[in-house]
């Protein structure tokens, strides 16, 4: 099959290769024409044609056409759009593979039709992912799925020997859910951090090391533990590479997308908020270095050496579970919003390999999506029973020894919310009829009543 594609950064360019190793014929456009030219140089492929501009990309390609945009979100891909729109047949396929925001997806989604098939493909998978196989989450324009899943699925990971790229559902539904597993990736992510940084207190990167190699060893696995696990144990100049990095968590914003559409949808996400919420604190460094200095830490001694590593590993199996769970949450609430019909085992299966979150766990996750609530399954209880005193244990610990941990923190806090019958939400609420008369239902009544408190 032939598909032309617009865009040579890191993921294009290794998308290409992938592309070309199974056989495709792909044109290819950049807007610098030198790039293109030096990019099919290195190539040296006869299945790679070079295009100077974007009516030459299209003309090279068959009825049909596919057209890959693998370029910055934002205005670009508008520009880009506007620039093919007349260049294009109603038959015709663009898929934009960055990573926009879903809203825009939907807004693009609506703009081409009777102009051109648009599919909005999350991909993730990074540097290495593109170029041997990544998770691919095409959505949009349902017409053009059996002209594009052939190559998408010819390209993608594979887990059980079925690809991870399936159509996932209509209109912008393919950059949600890649938007949101960027979220679970940030939680994650987070959730590994805060394990260091409590056995920091007393352990060499080594020694971590061990614990985690322990865990993988144990069943628990996933593309973050091995990267921890080579993180701690990589040296330069006989130092750990990790102490010589500067503590700041950068990110690009589809983490706090996340965070801000739970918000918006009324969807508690905390681990994933807190997760971003962590990579910004880490930015006040200066404001950091300088409190450390004069806030007092009253710490008290306390200890955990009586913890199994299998003891810890099962409380990082329960933040796992939580982390992953808060995102599919939020994703079924905007899918039932939408009525995009996205299946939650469908995406266990599709995330099972080639992406940063891939894990074995996910396996769980998918008998868990049986439920609809995810948490009453037998294998969230099971998860609970054995995870949540591990974890009281550790955060009384890292709390004594004043440890920061905040995404520890929240999955005990959310847990907690999860199973309480009668919350704090009525004092809540009477305070704000107190001061606002924003009224408040009284149990056993049907009508909201406004109480004179005085």
């Amino acid at each position: 099959m032939d598909i032309g594609v617009v865009g040579l950064g890191v993921m294009g360019e290794n998308l290409i290769e992938n592309m070309l190793s199974n056989g495709h014929t792909v044109s290819i456009y950049n807007r610098t024409t030198e790039k293109t030219t030096t990019f099919i140089n290195k190539l040296n492929n006869p299945n790679a044609i070079g295009c100077s501009t974007l009516p030459e990309l299209v003309n090279s390609l068959k009825p049909h056409r596919v057209i890959l945009l693998m370029i910055k979100a934002g205005s670009a891909v508008d520009d880009v759009l506007t620039a093919l729109e007349g260049l294009l047949t109603p038959e015709d396929i663009i898929i934009d593979g960055g990573n926009s925001n879903y809203h825009d997806t939907v807004r693009r989604y609506t703009l081409s039709l009777g102009k051109y098939l648009f599919v909005g493909c999350g991909i993730s998978g990074g540097e290495e992912g593109a170029r041997y196989g990544p998770s691919i989450m095409p959505g949009g324009n349902d017409t053009a799925w059996p002209f594009i899943s052939g190559i998408l699925q010819s390209i993608s990971a594979k887990t059980d020997g079925l690809p991870c790229c399936e159509w996932i559902g209509s209109s912008g539904s393919g950059h949600l859910v890649k938007t949101v597993h960027n979220g679970i990736e940030y939680a994650e992510m987070q959730v590994l951090a805060d394990f260091y940084q409590m056995h920091r207190v007393n352990l060499s990167p080594p020694e971590i090391s061990e614990i985690f190699q322990e865990w993988r060893n144990s069943g628990t696995n996933g593309f973050l533990i091995d990267a921890i696990i080579d993180i701690l144990l990589k040296q330069q100049d006989n130092q750990h590479v990790i102490d010589l990095i500067i503590d700041i968590s950068e990110q690009k914003g589809t983490g706090k997308w996340t965070a801000l559409e739970a918000l918006n949808k009324n969807t508690p996400t905390p681990v994933i908020i807190e997760a971003v919420n962590a990579r910004i604190l880490s930015s006040k460094k200066s404001d950091r270095v300088h409190l450390s200095s004069i806030l007092p830490s009253c710490t008290v001694p306390d200890s955990i050496t009586d913890l199994s590593y299998d003891d810890i590993r099962k409380a990082f199996i329960l933040c796992r579970a939580i982390s992953y769970v808060q995102g599919f949450n939020l994703i079924k609430t905007i899918s039932d919003e939408h009525n995009w019909n996205i299946s939650l085992d469908k995406l266990c299966r599709i995330w099972g390999n080639g992406c940063i979150i891939r894990s074995d766990f996910l396996k769980t996750l998918s008998n868990m999506s049986c439920s609809n609530l995810l948490f009453d399954s037998p294998e969230f209880i099971k998860i609970s029973g054995e995870g949540v005193p591990v974890l009281r244990r550790m955060i009384k610990y890292c709390i004594n020894q004043g440890v920061h941990i905040p995404c520890l923190i929240s999955v005990l806090s959310y847990y907690d919310g999860l199973r309480t019958n009668n919350s704090s939400g009525n004092m809540v609420q009477a305070m704000r009829d107190y001061f606002g008369a924003h009224t408040l239902l009284i149990k056993d009544k049907k009508e909201h009543i406004h109480i004179h408190w005085k």
